[in-house]
């Protein structure tokens, strides 16, 4: 299982401004693709949601 925080969900929705955003959000986008073909499974915190949400 893998923890998620904020960062790696939010390089995953937003657009990136800078070229190592463009690798970071890449990474990301390779994580989700993992979980939506159910090749891993991640976790995150209360705190961590609502950050998201908040931002």
């Amino acid at each position: 299982m893998i923890f998620v925080d904020a960062n790696g969900i939010l390089r995953y929705l937003v657009q990136p401004p800078t070229p190592q955003d463009y690798t970071n959000a890449d990474h990301a986008g390779r994580l989700f693709a993992l979980l939506a073909a159910g090749s891993v499974e991640v976790t995150t915190s209360e705190a961590t949601r609502a950050e998201v949400a908040f931002i």
